[in-house]
């Protein structure tokens, strides 16, 4: 099968997902194809078959603009990507084009009227959150998805809610968890913790607001405060709010307690994975309503066998059940999660279980490929 995969960029640190499903891709032996507008972080998600076409700021890219402004129309129209996407989809001739976000799908052009490919969008998180609030936008997702070629997967059920409650059809929407390479997130060492001694608990993630740092250091000072324990807790990862969180962790003197390691890549990951023994994960709702899909590191986490403390927060209850395989506090809740600091130490779980069951990408990828071929034997009928 030769899949054509296009984001905007490919690919900033949070976006683990989508390489590794193209990996996957790649391994079943499918010929895959990347385009996108820009090319980032290579030396974390090395691939060969990458093409960029910078989106530049020409006429209609502006015209776009001006129609987005006034609620006219949805679209992100330049002609530096669009028509040399257009041009590549027609030189490749993919099966199917796999397109990872709603809000980039329109940028993608006119390609249906040249050469009719069944396309999957993928919705990860802000594109079926914060973006829904734009009705522009919506009215956009509706008309897209009237093409009887047009069809959705989901990161958890509670983003295909989302995109339901704005009149999506349920059916050309299907769950996919995407899921963890299982083999690689493996430990190879049995998680040795116990509770006369310091704990490591681990967070990675970009330094944004919907990550939650703020709580978790907040909760954290508070934790240690009543426990009077000499626990680490670290973080991997950087972003906007790097600066300010570590500006906040001297405000709280916690210098000999909290450590930042930076942007790290997947190996590196999973070395501080093996070293842990608690993950936290303080997901909350941006103040612009950006939410989370479900996060990937979680899935990592816990197929690494570590107990994790996070949020009531969109399908983050769909792989933690409280109190059952983890420890969920409602977001922002500083006091809820400086307790579960404690009672995360006492919960006796295997955590990697439901990974193995439910977010296998191995198991998972068969699964969309068999989605894929689906769609290309319905189109080739017609």
């Amino acid at each position: 099968m030769k899949i054509l995969v296009t984001c905007h960029g490919f690919l900033t640190p949070s976006m683990t997902f989508v390489y590794n499903q193209i990996k996957a891709f790649q391994e079943h032996g499918h010929k895959v194809e990347v385009v996108a507008c820009a090319l980032l972080n290579e030396e974390l998600f090395p691939f060969d078959n990458v093409t960029i076409y910078r989106e530049t700021k020409d006429l209609n890219y502006i015209l776009s603009a001006f129609k987005r402004k006034l609620g006219i129309e949805y679209t992100f129209f330049s002609t530096s990507f669009s028509q040399k996407f257009e041009n590549f989809v027609a030189e490749f001739n993919p099966d199917i084009i796999h397109c990872h976000f709603g809000t980039h799908f329109f940028r993608l052009g006119n390609y249906f009227e040249k050469s009719p490919i069944p396309t999957i969008i993928t919705f990860h998180g802000y594109d079926a959150s914060q973006a829904l609030t734009d009705q522009t936008y919506c009215e956009g997702l509706r008309n897209a998805f009237k093409n009887p070629l047009v069809f959705g997967t989901a990161v958890s059920q509670a983003i295909k809610n989302n995109l339901l409650n704005i009149g999506l059809p349920s059916e050309k929407i299907k769950v996919d968890y995407l899921g963890v390479d299982l083999e690689f997130f493996k430990r190879s060492l049995p998680r040795n913790f116990k509770k006369n001694e310091p704990a490591t608990f681990l967070q990675i993630s970009n330094f944004v607001e919907k990550k939650g740092h703020q709580y978790t250091i907040r909760a954290f000072r508070k934790y240690l405060d009543k426990t009077g324990s000499n626990d680490v807790l670290i973080f991997g990862g950087t972003g906007p709010l790097y600066d300010e969180m570590v500006s906040l962790t001297k405000k709280f003197n916690l210098e000999n307690n909290i450590v930042f390691k930076g942007l790290i890549d997947r190996f590196r990951v999973k070395e501080l994975m093996e070293n842990a023994h608690f993950f936290v994960h303080h997901s909350v709702t941006a103040a612009n309503g950006d939410t989370e899909g479900l996060p990937t590191v979680l899935m990592e986490a816990m197929a690494m066998d570590l107990p994790c403390i996070s949020t009531f927060h969109s399908g983050i209850p769909e792989i933690i059940e409280n109190s059952k395989n983890g420890i969920l506090v409602e977001e922002r809740d500083v006091d809820a999660m400086a307790q579960a600091f404690t009672d995360i130490k006492s919960l006796f779980i295997d955590p990697r279980n439901i990974i193995i069951e439910k977010f296998n990408l191995k198991n998972n990828t068969l699964n969309i490929v068999s989605l894929f071929e689906k769609l290309i034997a319905h189109n080739e009928r017609k």
